[in-house]
């Protein structure tokens, strides 16, 4: 959100440490900090910004890619 300090990868680990249901990383998502998220403990990411700037070609291309950067737990 505007106007809101991003919380980092040690806030996301502690959630992911404190609770019991699965935790997806959302908000300032992109390929060079993904892995990072899924290592701190994120089931997944959600990643909307960086698919907005593209077209459907480009977003299919871009998922596969993303998908096979990450190994889901």
């Amino acid at each position: 959100k505007k106007g809101l300090a991003p919380r980092g990868l040690g806030f996301l680990k502690g959630v992911c440490e404190s609770v019991d249901i699965y935790v997806y990383a959302i908000g300032g998502i992109s390929k060079e900090n993904m892995s990072g998220c899924i290592a701190a403990g994120a089931k997944g990411v959600c990643m909307m910004s960086g698919f907005m700037k593209w077209n459907a070609w480009h977003i299919q291309k871009c998922v596969k890619y993303y998908n096979m950067r990450i190994s889901y737990r």
